[in-house]
């Protein structure tokens, strides 16, 4: 069995390369442990640990006992200049846009708007965690997760979650729903 340090440090490791939430499952399989409670308890630490000691950095445990370490919002712009590679291309992130602005959103609505290979780009997102979808008839009923806002360091109310994204936003204003 790996020492209490050995397991913080598997963790903390998981997440660092991670760059998206991960579950209590994936940080139990990181750590070598099968103790779902102490996966937590581990996760916690490390989370105090790091919060305590880093100043751009942070690990936040999300809904659904999911862990992230991510960049604080407010060095975000700092961190963009010499960023590699972005989090998304800029057409899924337009897409992710769209799902916010017009949700609940169908993915033929989408289609008409963003063109066929918005399917692709729902598929990605949902893997990513950031939208949900439902099926309605012959197509699907898209919408963001409580881990979009959680992420992205938005308010988890819809209309404050819009207003937001328009400040920063490059979609055209003629482009967003009319007091929606």
């Amino acid at each position: 069995m790996a020492s209490v340090d050995g397991v913080k440090a598997r963790i903390e490791a998981a997440l660092y390369v991670s760059g998206r939430p991960l579950t209590t499952e994936e940080l139990a399989m990181a750590a070598g442990i099968s103790s779902q409670k102490n996966t937590i308890k581990a996760a916690r630490m490390v989370a105090k640990s790091v919060n305590s000691s880093l100043g751009a950095v942070e690990i936040s445990e999300l809904s659904g006992q999911r862990f992230v370490m991510q960049l604080k919002p407010e060095y975000n712009l700092v961190a963009k200049k010499f960023a590699l590679k972005p989090l998304m291309p800029t057409s899924v992130l337009r897409t992710l846009s769209y799902v916010v602005y017009f949700q609940p959103v169908t993915s033929a609505d989408m289609a008409l708007r963003r063109g066929s290979q918005v399917y692709h780009h729902l598929k990605t997102l949902q893997q990513m965690g950031f939208i949900e979808s439902q099926p309605s008839g012959r197509t699907r009923v898209y919408r963001t997760t409580s881990l979009f806002p959680q992420y992205f360091g938005l308010s988890e109310q819809v209309e404050e979650m819009k207003r937001q994204l328009a400040k920063t936003s490059r979609i055209p204003k003629s482009a967003l729903p009319a007091g929606r």
